[in-house]
């Protein structure tokens, strides 16, 4: 019963201890200077790249918002009137009737309400730049069988290229929401301007189209922006690009996609940077037609307007960021993960590289017998002369207070193998 209790209290002895790590130190100027170039470089990268360029202590969220898009036809506006067909390189006359390779048509002007169609859709307009009218009569006005047709009749006009399109503006009043922190704000609170696919300014080198009446960007003011300006920003000349073989732009129409992105982090030097960029591309393979139907009062006849024209898709995006103390916190602890890749380097070359890595392995690495070769009775007087050794290392008699602690500190005796501790 005894020894019952004797080995439990034993057992429970041997958790009521606190466990440390060891370090040895090797006085090696090579190392010591490694590993503080080591440390200095992770340390570096953790606060000045992590956390202070790449202003990792952000918590960050996407914008939620809306686009809402007014045309306006050039004969809407004072001062400002449509261009001459015979100014417009694109429309068909007598000596004219081809540009880039591509067939003219005969432009006509008309205003928004044709032009434009639908009238009020949120996110996205579409700017016709050529129409085919088309009259068709019914041959079944009342309706009443399953075989009703529709006839085109002999007033069925041409096709026709829109003139002047890219005189007309656009009143483009977008705002943006953080749902999660609360950012909130629109066109006329921020500075914005155009930016190719790389994020460059390129606002000094697109041509406005209108540009006594255009406003781009400008605190306290809704953003007017003409199609044709818009057109610039991309670089392309829908007259000589095809998205539709045999056809240019403005005869198939395409989809040009305006990226609105909002940022109103700080800069690396503290400095505030709330802002938006505007970011117009071609959709590749994306011919555009609306078609629209307008029937008479009875229902007898209809007219088809079939259009393609240039579609703008708005999109919102951007980085909405706000002070995070968890994230910041998050950053610097996986940060300081990287700290143990310096002492790894260091000691990968101090016990495989130096001239002298068999004295640093000694003092690192403490090597025994494979325990599983011996029996019960040389482990136990295994564990009985370790524990000697050790408490005879910790010893301190009245005649060690007479020696220097350098003549008491000594290197430890290494384990013995196996032979050394057989009990016969």
């Amino acid at each position: 019963m005894g020894s019952c209790w004797a080995k439990t209290k034993e057992f429970i002895c041997s958790f009521l201890v606190y466990d440390t790590v060891s370090v040895v130190r090797i006085k090696d100027t090579r190392l010591a200077i490694l590993h503080y170039l080591c440390l200095l470089g992770i340390v570096f990268y953790i606060v000045f790249y992590t956390i202070f360029w790449n202003q990792a202590y952000y918590a960050i969220e996407s914008p939620v918002g809306t686009v809402r898009v007014n045309p306006m036809a050039p004969p809407e506006r004072d001062g400002d009137r449509w261009k001459d067909i015979k100014d417009l390189p694109y429309c068909k006359m007598d000596g004219r009737s081809e540009l880039y390779g591509f067939d003219l048509l005969k432009c006509k002007y008309f205003d928004s309400a044709i032009d434009v169609f639908p009238q009020a859709v949120d996110s996205s307009i579409t700017i016709a730049t050529r129409i085919k009218f088309r009259e068709e009569d019914s041959n079944n006005t009342n309706y009443d069988t399953p075989d009703t047709a529709w006839i085109p009749n002999k007033t069925t006009m041409d096709a026709y290229t829109l003139a002047d399109i890219e005189r007309f503006t656009l009143q483009i009043d977008h705002t943006f929401f953080g749902p999660i922190y609360g950012a909130q704000s629109n066109a006329r609170d921020l500075p914005g301007w155009f930016v190719d696919e790389d994020g460059n300014n390129i606002s000094d080198s697109v041509s406005l189209s209108v540009p006594d009446v255009e406003v781009i960007g400008q605190v306290g003011k809704t953003d007017i922006i003409s199609v044709g300006t818009l057109l610039n920003a991309t670089g392309i000349d829908i007259d000589a690009v095809s998205v539709v073989d045999n056809e240019s732009i403005r005869y198939s129409g395409a989809i040009f996609l305006v990226k609105l992105d909002y940022q109103n982090s700080y800069t690396v030097w503290l400095q505030p940077n709330e802002h938006y960029t505007i970011n117009v591309r071609l959709l590749n393979n994306t011919e555009y037609k609306a078609v629209q139907s307008v029937y008479t009062k009875q229902l007898k006849s209809r007219t088809i307007y079939d259009r393609h024209g240039i579609h703008f898709v708005f999109l919102q995006t951007g980085k909405l960021v706000k002070f995070d103390f968890q994230v910041l916190l998050l950053s610097l602890v996986s940060g300081m993960g990287l700290l143990a890749v310096s002492t790894t380097i260091v000691d990968f070359i101090s016990t495989k590289l130096l001239g002298g890595k068999e004295v640093v392995t000694n003092l690192k690495y403490r090597q025994t017998t494979d325990l599983t070769d011996l029996s019960e009775k040389q482990l136990s007087l295994l564990a009985s002369k370790l524990r000697r050794t050790q408490e005879k290392e910790l010893s301190l008699n009245s005649n060690d207070e007479d020696r220097s602690v350098e003549s008491v500190v000594t290197l430890r005796e290494p384990l013995i193998d196996k032979d050394s501790v057989n009990p016969d």
